[in-house]
């Protein structure tokens, strides 16, 4: 009996019917394919990637952060030289308009090949240097999301400030030490809510870069994964500050591993988050060798 013909098939029970093909299509991967995480999880499978997978680590992230760099030190110095040599003022506007595009749009579109190619480390699939070049479809997407998502960062710290400023007006010169807590808890409440809205709204940049999603529709995918999460993800940043001071107090040698093992725990979270593209994560490793965010073997 083939189970993949049902019952009622006319050609179920003829021995002269043509073959059938078994193949049934595979489900479409869901996005929301997350699974239960903590900081220490998160830490633990990037630290076992990177030793993994060090080397392309290490060349993927340096090799961007020295080109923008070097875009950012021939920028400036190009537009101090146009001001010596451009005297027409609606010329020099405009170059200065192509010349700060030009330092914003190119560093955007390596940082995307980079991140794309750290989430093909993480998932242990092949990666080459030209992974890099190949960002160029989300670049839009990706900045125009990034000035939507600053200003609904910017628009609720723009109210704590204003809030502060007023209070301050209005306190006489004597509350001087209230006015000093006032400002240290207004400034921890900035910081806090700062920290949420980033962790609920900014793995909308992985989403259109790794899912190919739309602005509008990343974001929002973006605040349901991170549902009942953004607390973990908060403390996730908070470790990503330790490593980086950890690499710069290594007489900022460290920063060598400790900056691109900071960008494989953004990538990981956001696979813990939602799951590898066509597999299942495994569990959490307990010595350390495990493969991790891999495909599963056929």
């Amino acid at each position: 009996m083939n189970p993949f013909l049902p019952p009622d098939d006319p050609d179920f029970d003829n021995p002269y019917a043509p073959p059938r093909s078994t193949f049934v299509p595979e489900a479409a991967p869901t996005i929301f394919g997350g699974i239960p995480f903590t900081v220490g999880d998160v830490f633990a499978w990037s630290w076992t990637i990177f030793k993994e997978r060090m080397i392309p680590c290490i060349y993927l992230f340096w090799s961007v952060m020295c080109v923008n760099l070097a875009i950012g030190f021939a920028t400036d110095k190009l537009l101090n030289g146009l001001l010596l040599v451009v005297r027409e003022p609606a010329f020099l506007l405009f170059l200065r308009f192509i010349i700060n595009l030009t330092g914003v749009v190119v560093p955007l579109w390596l940082g995307i090949g980079m991140n794309l190619g750290l989430i093909k480390i993480a998932r242990h699939e092949p990666v080459s240097f030209d992974v890099i070049f190949t960002g160029g479809r989300s670049v839009l997407r990706v900045f125009l999301g990034s000035i939507l998502i600053g200003v609904i960062v910017g628009a609720p710290l723009y109210v704590v400030a204003a809030g502060l400023v007023a209070l301050f007006l209005t306190m006489q010169p004597m509350e001087s030490l209230t006015a000093l807590l006032l400002f240290v808890l207004g400034c921890g409440l900035a910081a806090v809510l700062l920290l949420y809205l980033v962790a609920r709204l900014m793995q909308f940049y992985y989403l259109v870069i790794d899912r190919d999603l739309g602005v509008m529709e990343s974001i929002q995918r973006s605040w349901q994964l991170t549902t009942d999460r953004a607390a973990t993800i908060m403390l996730v940043y908070l470790l990503q500050i330790c490593v980086f001071m950890a690499g710069l107090i290594a007489c900022c040698v460290g920063l060598i591993f400790a900056w691109p093992l900071c960008a494989l725990i953004n990538v990981v979270t956001y696979l813990a988050l939602t799951g590898p593209a066509q597999t299942a994560l495994k569990a959490p490793p307990t010595t350390g060798d495990e493969d991790l965010f891999y495909p599963a073997e056929l």
